[in-house]
């Protein structure tokens, strides 16, 4: 087999006559190498083809092919393998491709030829490197994988995709395990079809569930390569969970949104006919609920707003560091001007600096003016706390004494799951606050006050 890492590099010598181990045979040995003797083209090419030799050196007149035709054969199977070719003239070598190939005299000393495959050898070892180095700077994720699609290499983009911790719980493992079950049979196939057929295949949609069982939408092409004289998969991906992630929910939020606007015109149009045909007692009363579905109306549109306005952005490109107690006094101090009957304390206000995007102020006025709005108390009360939670995390913890979130509410803060369908008549405000904590890569959990209200807690990463 190839020689690995260690141990010495294996040279095979294509060698009708004998001429060439006796010529060479002392030379390779004192520079390291290990030697391999086939008598024929056919015997050379096959060793080549299972990757039994780190260098290759021959006559370029065989009996049954020359030099050139011999090369082309090998640049088939293993394009980057360094060949020596040994000429009576000094004539050029037809198919040389790469760099790793060279044609020498064959009156040029033992010494000398052995020291041109050494230069061969080093380049191919230099290309490896800058292909390696080029993989790890690309943006987009690229994985070199062998016939059993196991990873052999990876750059930081894979293991960002696969929500990985560093590269070393890539390596080794199977990308199939890492497909979705519903796609795995597909990406085998085309797993066989470029390493075992040589063909390119894609750019082919893809799911991948990464271990906490969240799935990454993609779109990936494949092809054949040589790494380490080695027929491997160069699989590069196209991370689509984003963009499938935002048509959805924008599909989401129009069904919801002509839903409601359809119900809410519904009713302000009843009420208006019925005070045009003077069927109503109490002009006024009708017009103040009129004006009551339209703010309605407004508010919802202003949220769906600011929502598709999250969804269209980049927010990857869009974090930033911001301070926590400044955001939270500000909302509570607007809070405590806009609804003067309502009780607002805060009995912890820390100073922290979080790492999240610049609506999070969004967020917070949210939470604290739903549980004012919707407090059925005489007197609302509402806590609000910044507190450290841990060294690389701060909480910020809204407490109220209302009737509580309902559940279906309540599972709109649940990052774990996706937004598939919004209950008719239900406002969009924690929608909003779902979006925000979620793209500011933060956690939300909303649980029950005791004696009775809601207690919903953001944690965030400290900036």
């Amino acid at each position: 087999m190839k020689s690995s890492p260690g141990e010495e590099p294996q040279v095979l010598l294509v060698d009708p006559d004998g001429r060439l181990e006796t010529h060479l045979s002392d030379a390779l040995t004192s520079a390291g190498f290990g030697t391999l003797t086939v008598t024929s083209a056919a015997e050379c090419i096959a060793l080549v083809k299972e990757s039994a030799v780190d260098g290759v050196i021959s006559r370029h007149g065989l009996p049954e092919m020359d030099g050139s035709t011999l090369l082309r054969s090998i640049r088939v199977s293993k394009p980057y393998l360094p060949v020596l070719l040994l000429s009576p003239t000094n004539e050029s070598v037809q198919g040389r491709g790469p760099s790793t190939v060279s044609a020498v005299f064959d009156e040029t000393t033992p010494e000398a030829i052995v020291s041109e495959l050494s230069g061969l050898m080093d380049e191919e070892v230099e290309g490896h490197q800058r292909y390696k180095h080029l993989i790890e700077m690309s943006p987009a994720p690229i994985n070199i994988f062998d016939r059993d699609g196991r990873s052999v290499w990876c750059n930081d983009a894979v293991v960002e995709m696969f929500g990985l911790s560093d590269r070393e719980e890539f390596l080794g493992r199977s990308i199939l395990e890492m497909i979705h079950p519903d796609d795995r049979e597909r990406a085998q196939e085309e797993i066989l079809s470029v390493i075992e057929e040589k063909e390119s295949v894609g750019p082919t949609r893809m799911r991948l569930r990464r271990d906490d069982g969240s799935v990454r939408y993609i779109r990936v092409s494949t092809a054949i390569g040589e790494y380490l004289g080695t027929d491997i998969g160069q699989a590069i991906a196209i991370d689509e969970t984003s963009r499938i992630e935002r048509e959805r929910q924008l599909k989401v939020l129009d069904n919801w949104l002509r839903h409601n606007i359809r119900n809410k015109m519904a009713i302000i149009r009843g009420l208006a006919e019925d005070i045009q045909a003077d069927r109503v007692d109490d002009v006024a009363e009708s017009a103040r609920k009129i004006q009551e579905h339209t703010d309605t109306l407004v508010q919802q549109a202003d949220h769906e707003r600011r929502i598709i306005q999250l969804l269209e952005t980049d927010r990857k490109q869009t974090h930033v560091t911001v301070a926590v107690d400044d955001i939270v006094a500000k909302v509570i101090n607007d809070a405590r001007e806009d609804y003067p009957a309502a009780n607002i304390t805060v009995p912890t206000m820390e100073s922290f600096h979080a790492d999240a995007i610049a609506e999070l102020d969004i967020a917070v006025r949210e939470l604290v003016e739903n549980a004012i709005i919707h407090n059925d108390t005489e007197v609302p009360e509402v806590m609000v706390e910044v507190e450290d939670a841990t060294p690389e995390n701060c909480v910020i913890r809204i407490t109220d004494n209302g009737p509580g979130i309902p559940e279906i509410e309540q599972s709109y803060l649940q990052l774990d799951k996706e937004i598939d369908e919004l209950q008719h008549g239900s406002g969009l405000g924690l929608v909003l606050v779902y979006w925000v904590v979620r793209l500011s890569e933060g956690t939300i959990t909303a649980t029950d006050n005791d004696p009775r209200g809601s207690v919903v807690t953001i944690n965030l990463q400290k900036g």
